[in-house]
């Protein structure tokens, strides 16, 4: 396993070097099936979290505020409303977009003040954006400053893809680039990339701006905690494996989210909407992602483990022949075309990690 205390500095040396410009920063994790990206992920967001209450334990500190931003922002204001007859649409499944990769995801405004973003996969792999109101009553004693955001609930429901011209094909490919909503997942994508980059009035504090040249110490976690303002938290789907589909609304990004951590398959891949995930989270000038790099012997043995636990599979031997028939191929996927050779300054932002 790759050290997750390496990565976490790096991870908040990056914070540190942005923050007086940048609400929040990137970290993209890619890498084959069976790579550990959702480990790493999961294990660097706990020591990210960790080190920050540790911080807020040492300095007595027992609640924290959240400022209300000079200025609205506003994240979908691109996206169409959707009329009456998508609503309908969209109330009985949405399956008619189901393939067109092409399609713009649209949005809903609900009577709540929230915004509901829906894209070819329909309700199943929506997403929502919602302002708090009152926040100066808004206090969080241990805000979780790491957040990851993962892929997975953005998979087609088993229901759309009953719905494919080849639904057995889909349905035995599932993982591959087809089988997601690849149109909202990209809109997620821009809408964190949005909420990244504040002006510096708005994400100025009280505080003095810290040294870039500083030690990541005591001074950055001064910083982020008179810093948090009430950016509009986006909730996002996850995936059920014992359903063996999205889970609408199941995590979240909320306003105290500093480090943002995108882990998912097709992060670098140089296809459809995929191939402008990059481009987007480049703008925000304040980024980093990690390629796993892992021998094909051991994801195989990890990811055919995996099927059988989640029930895909009865055998290991089932497991190896699934892999090899589907995850196998995503894995050289991702590898035959990557963006990385379009990205010129790869080397600074793009770092091989190996976890074998």
């Amino acid at each position: 396993m790759e050290n997750v205390h390496s990565l976490a500095d790096q991870a908040l040396d990056l914070l540190h070097q942005n923050i007086d410009k940048n609400y929040r920063v990137l970290i993209g994790i890619v890498g084959a099936p069976g790579s550990g990206k959702s480990t790493i992920a999961e294990r660097l967001q706990d020591e990210i979290n960790e080190r920050y209450y540790e911080y807020l334990r040492n300095h007595d500190i027992t609640e924290t505020h959240v400022k209300e931003l000079k200025e609205d922002i506003h994240l979908v204001d691109d996206l169409a409303e959707a009329d009456a007859k998508t609503r309908e649409e969209i109330d009985h499944g949405f399956y008619s977009h189901v393939e067109d990769t092409s399609f713009k995801p649209v949005k809903i405004s609900n009577v709540d003040g929230s915004i509901t973003v829906i894209g070819r996969g329909g309700k199943d792999n929506a997403f929502k954006i919602r302002t708090r109101h009152n926040i100066s009553t808004l206090t969080v004693a241990k805000p979780a400053i790491a957040q990851t955001v993962v892929m997975d609930g953005f998979h087609l429901s088993r229901k759309h893809l009953d719905c494919f011209r080849d639904p057995e094909m889909a349905h035995r490919r599932r993982g591959s680039p087809p089988t997601f909503d690849s149109n909202n997942f990209l809109e997620l994508c821009r809408v964190l990339c949005k909420t990244c980059t504040l002006h510096d009035d708005n994400n100025s504090s009280s505080s003095e701006k810290i040294s870039r040249t500083s030690p990541v110490k005591d001074d950055l976690f001064a910083k982020v905690t008179s810093s948090f303002v009430n950016v509009p938290e986006v909730v996002f789907p996850g995936f059920d494996h014992a359903l063996k589909d999205p889970t609408p609304e199941q995590h979240s990004v909320p306003n105290y989210t500093r480090i943002v951590i995108i882990e998912g398959l097709y992060l670098l891949l140089d296809q459809e909407n995929w191939s402008h995930i990059y481009e987007n989270i480049a703008s925000t000038d304040a980024y980093l992602f990690w390629n796993i790099v892992t021998d094909e012997e051991v994801i195989e043995q990890r990811v055919a483990k995996r099927h059988v636990k989640a029930g895909i599979c009865s055998t290991i031997q089932e497991g190896i022949e699934r892999f090899r028939s589907n995850d196998l191929l995503n894995g050289r996927l991702i590898q035959s075309k990557s963006l990385r050779d379009k990205i010129p300054d790869k080397q600074n932002h793009i770092i091989d990690i190996r976890n074998d």
